[in-house]
This record gives structure tokens, sequence and C-alpha cells, in this order.
């Protein structure tokens, strides 16, 4: 048996009574198993976000023992609630840290947010320097890189500093009298100005500043490749987590929308949509330093089932592997506008639906299947879902899903 705790307490300048400091990266404390196979986190948002400021928690485990083939009927199953997730919903990026902790960040205020996984403790971070709207976000180890994706020059969100980067190393989880938990002892660090943005503008500049957008980013470690729409021009940087040093790469875009995830097992190849709502490809990335310039070349490959139907057309998600190597998911869903599902909102006049279907698809690539044109993979395992909510959701439903 193990020795029981005991706390201290402690008082903030504040007045706020707080217990003992725990280390948040240590597990000693920890008395539970992990699991051995990761599992699906889905956070769904209610049409009402703005006035209930919290996700709804999924979690879908992987079970290896069952398996479904394409042509079998497959039940639906009733996907509950795995824990509230309380942060302010609008605009945040969310990363995984350890593959233990989600972190949500960015936003208006700027609020981070962890959850742990293992406790279904929500922990309230510090506030980024500068409020960002749907940032681009890459955990490297413990620290989180938080880079804008529309720079404002003017004034807040998306305004000075454009990148800062989140250590959590030495944080520590304090638990106040009231039940709540904060991060302490960890801030936000203001980096660099990126050469990817213009950051110096002529007084005639602030009159019409520039519209610019990060359309797709990667996390190649140790780089993190970013590309740029500025005024209509495509360019692509790498940024390198270990000398905060940018490079420019070339004068046009990945050639994948949005974010990329790793294929398990197949370093330097990564998983994307071709473009918004297109099907996913595998691109194989291969970075090359030849002094003092890099050199990225990019390889694309489509993806397609055995019967050469392409992979996670329309609204859907991928996740990385949630198994061995060489597989992944990917998470379709559709709303239930069915008359006899469907609301009535007296205020807004406008009927609302109360059901969403949800398919969970892992696919395994086909040995000896992959050419230079292409990608051949199975279905190998099919979960069918269904989430209820009596205030409907908001659009699109899924704030976010992770692979932990």
């Amino acid at each position: 048996m193990g020795r029981r705790r005991r706390h201290r307490r402690h008082h903030r300048r504040d007045g706020t009574d707080l217990l003992e400091a725990e280390p948040l990266l240590d597990d000693s404390h920890l008395m539970t198993v992990r699991d051995p196979l990761p599992a699906a986190y889905i956070a769904v948002c209610r049409r009402d976000w703005y006035s209930h400021s919290y996700y709804r928690l999924y979690k879908v485990e992987d079970d290896s023992s069952s398996s479904s083939s394409p042509s079998s009927p497959v039940t639906k199953q009733v996907l509950h609630r795995f824990a509230h997730l309380p942060t302010d919903v609008a605009c945040k990026t969310v990363v995984s840290v350890r593959s233990r902790w989600i972190v949500s960040v960015g936003g208006n205020p700027g609020g981070t947010v962890l959850f742990d996984t293992e406790t279904r403790r929500v922990i309230t971070g510090p506030k980024l320097l500068s409020a960002k709207l749907s940032p681009v976000a890459a955990a490297v180890g413990d620290r989180i890189y938080v880079l804008s994706s529309r720079p404002q020059y003017l004034e807040d969100p998306d305004f000075e500093p454009l990148l800062e980067v989140l250590d959590l190393s030495r944080a520590t989880v304090v638990a106040t009298a009231d039940g709540r938990h904060t991060l302490d002892g960890c801030s936000s660090e203001a980096l660099p100005d990126p050469i990817c943005f213009p950051c110096m503008l002529s007084p005639a500049g602030y009159l019409a500043p520039p519209l610019i957008l990060v359309t797709s980013y990667v996390l190649f470690l140790p780089y993190l490749l970013v590309s740029v729409n500025n005024m209509g021009k495509m360019t692509t940087y790498a940024f390198d987590t270990g000398t905060h040093r940018w490079h420019k790469l070339y004068d046009y875009g990945l050639p994948f929308f949005g974010s990329a995830t790793p294929l398990v097992g197949h370093t330097g190849i990564f998983l994307g949509r071709c473009w918004e709502s297109g099907p996913i490809n595998a691109y194989r990335i291969r970075l090359v330093s030849s002094a003092p310039h890099l050199k990225l070349s990019v390889t694309e490959f489509p993806v397609k089932t055995e019967a050469r139907e392409e992979v996670g057309v329309g609204e859907a998600l991928c996740l990385a592997s949630m198994e061995d190597e060489g597989s992944f998911s990917c998470i379709t869903f559709r709303l239930d506008d069915r008359e006899h599902h469907m609301s009535y909102d007296k205020d807004i006049h406008e009927f609302y639906p109360r059901k969403m279907y949800l398919n969970l698809t892992t696919y395994k690539i086909v040995e000896g299947e992959k050419t230079d044109m292409d990608i051949v993979v199975r279905c190998k395992r099919d979960k069918a879902l269904k989430i209820f909510s009596s205030h409907g959701f908001s659009s699109p439903p899924i704030a976010f899903a992770l692979s932990i």
C-alpha cells in the first residue's frame, strides 16, 4: 500500500487558498495503468455554445478483439459522454502532449485549458500574450508553439507577438480549496517575429493592412512547416523548433489543406486533405539541409480502397494510428435531418437536428500494394456511433478529434 500523501495549505498574494502543488509531468502519484492501445477523443459543441462554454468530450476505445467487414451489418452504438471540458470554445486549436493531456490554446481572450485524460482533471493554464483565433499549434516535447494564422496589425486578437511558446516542463498543478485546478510555474514567452509575415508596415500600409492566412502546416521534427497565402501569393517556410530560426523554402504552398497527420510506422509520410472537402491523401516529405539553405520536396500519393474508392470525402476528420503500424482512422459524420428527429427553436423560428451519426473507420495499408502512383488500404474496422443532444449541434458539430 502506498503512503497517503498529506496536503499542506498555501496562500497566494490574492488570498486564494491553495493545496500543495504537484509537478505536472510527475506520474509517480498515479496508481492507474495506461491503456495498452490509444483511444479517440471526440469533442462535440452545442448549438448554443456562446452561452454554454464547454465541450462535450466523448471517448472511443479501440477493441482489437472485434472486427467488422464493410459488407457486414454494423449496429449503431450510443456514444456516452466521457467528460465536460469547460473553456471558451470559439476558435481554439487543440494538441496532445505526452499522449496524456489534451491542451486547447487560442481563442479570445486566449486562455489555455488542459484536460488530463487519466485523472479527468481540467486544469486552467496561463493566457497567451496575444489572443489568437484558430492559431497554428504544435507540441514539441513539453513545449507548445503557437503561431497566429491570420495576423492583424492594429489590435488584438492576432496582434503582436505573432509567435509564442508555452513551456510545461516546470509547471505545477495546484488545487484550490473549491476543487479547481490551475497551472503554476509556467507562462507564455514571446518569440521573434516570424519572417512568414510582414511585420513592418509603412504608414500607408496600416490604412489597408495585408490579408494574410496560413493555409496548411505540418510538424516535421525539428521543423514546423507553414504555407502562407499573402494577398494571393503562396509561400512555404520552415521554423526550426530547436534554434528558433526561420527559413524560406519555396514560392508555392504545401499540397494539402490545414494540418497533416503522421502515418505511424512510416517515417516522413503524412495524411491530409488535398483540398478543403476533398479526399485524404498521403504525402511523403523530405527536407535536406544544403547549407545555408533547406530543400523541401513533397510527393503526393492518393489513398484508395481495394475497390478504388477515395477515402474521407466530405465531412471527415483523419486521426493518427489507433492500433498498429500502417493503420489510421477516419471519422465521418452527418446530422439526422429527418422530421421526427428535429426540434423547433421558437426564438429564432428554425428547426434543428437532435441526433448525429458518426463512423470511426480504421484502415490498414495493404502490404505490397503501395506503388509510386497510390496507396491501397483495406477497411479493418468500422464503428458506427450516434450522439443525442436536445440542444442541437454547432456548425461544424465536431470541435476536434484526437487519437491519444
